[in-house]
């Protein structure tokens, strides 16, 4: 008898352990490093510009963003420029974050609300923002309301998660390769592109 309980506990006890492994194969071992530890984004010195004229064409890109915020309900004055802000993100933020096990505890450091516009939840209200946390780390304020993520709007439904997880592998990838991923938010009533480069 006494033989088939420690089977059965062995068992029992193997099972558990691949579990976890693959657990941690599938998240990602979560990082040594607290939070608090990770250096923020740092923002880059604007490149001087010469002043532009209230008729001067919008370059192609900065159209897409406007055109995206027009359709979100966020249209800039007429002359208006969209203002921007480029950030060099730390290496070590980047791989801190690009850990999934290191997501969730993040996440709960923050409040959203959902915000409809027509009939899709498109825009996402940011609050409660701890001081230290990773969204305070890569800039985001209180009260910021994301509006696009690289451009792109955004429908945030609890459907939507593998989507999600595409676009924030997508973003690691740019990131690690050179290019720029971008977060559109309106802060104080006002659009603000934000771009992160390593």
């Amino acid at each position: 008898m006494l033989d088939l309980l420690e089977k059965i506990a062995m068992g029992f006890c193997a099972c558990s352990l691949l579990l976890t492994v693959a657990v941690y194969l599938f998240l990602g071992t979560p990082s040594t490093t607290s939070a608090e530890f990770v250096p923020s984004v740092e923002k880059r010195p604007a490149t001087p510009q010469a002043p532009k004229a209230a008729d001067a064409p919008v370059p192609p890109d900065e159209k897409v963003i406007i055109d995206a915020l027009a359709q979100q309900g966020r249209k800039l004055l007429p002359g208006q420029r969209l203002a921007r802000d480029d950030y060099r993100m730390p290496e070590k933020m980047l791989e801190h974050l690009s850990t999934e096990a290191n997501w969730l505890p993040e996440l709960k450091r923050a409040q959203s609300t959902k915000i409809q516009v027509g009939d899709k939840t498109t825009r996402l209200k940011i609050f409660d923002i701890e001081e230290g946390s990773m969204l305070e780390k890569l800039g985001i304020k209180e009260n910021d309301v994301i509006e696009l993520v690289d451009g792109q709007i955004v429908e945030f439904t609890e459907t939507n998660a593998a989507h999600y997880l595409h676009l924030f592998k997508s973003a690691v990838k740019k990131l690690r390769q050179g290019e720029s991923v971008s977060v559109t938010v309106t802060r104080n009533n006002q659009p603000l592109h934000i771009d992160f480069k390593l």
